[in-house]
């Protein structure tokens, strides 16, 4: 039995990638993406990772990446038995809801992806130059670089 000091300190322990639904399947998608060379990059709140993932998770992909950046969260989702329901919108932003198949205490990950940040239908910062300005995060996730953040 653990002493109860000890069990303490690791309740208070920051959240690892393993400790979320979000975490394990943002890992495996991320990974995927290394793997097959898709080009993206994640817009915000990555600064509080993996023990926050906020309420959405916002990538710019590469237009000429987007088919196979779809067809690797379909796969993703699929290994982890997520339902998956998918919103297009006219700016090629489109939302993926993947919920888990059981209660649990996560609801469910919603992913954003688009290939140019668009706002009112005006394209604000376009993806080639979120992507050709990214930079490694210490994580191994790809991340806007400070100039553009």
């Amino acid at each position: 039995m653990t002493p109860p000091r000890i069990s303490a300190a690791l309740a208070q322990a920051p959240a690892g990638w393993e400790s979320s639904l979000t975490g394990r399947f943002l890992e495996a998608l991320l990974a995927a993406y290394h793997d097959e060379t898709v080009r993206y990059a994640v817009l915000r709140n990555y600064e509080r990772w993996p023990e926050h993932f906020g309420k959405d998770v916002d990538l710019v992909v590469a237009a000429n990446d987007m088919a196979l950046a779809e067809r690797i969260i379909q796969r993703v989702a699929d290994t982890f038995g997520l339902y998956v329901t998918v919103r297009r919108k006219r700016s090629s932003h489109v939302t993926y809801y993947l919920v888990a198949p059981i209660e649990s205490q996560e609801a469910g990950i919603i992913l954003d992806l688009r290939p140019d940040v668009v706002h009112h239908g005006l394209v604000y910062l376009p993806g080639p130059v979120v992507l050709g300005s990214r930079r490694r995060h210490a994580d191994g996730y790809y991340i806007p670089s400070p100039a553009i953040e």
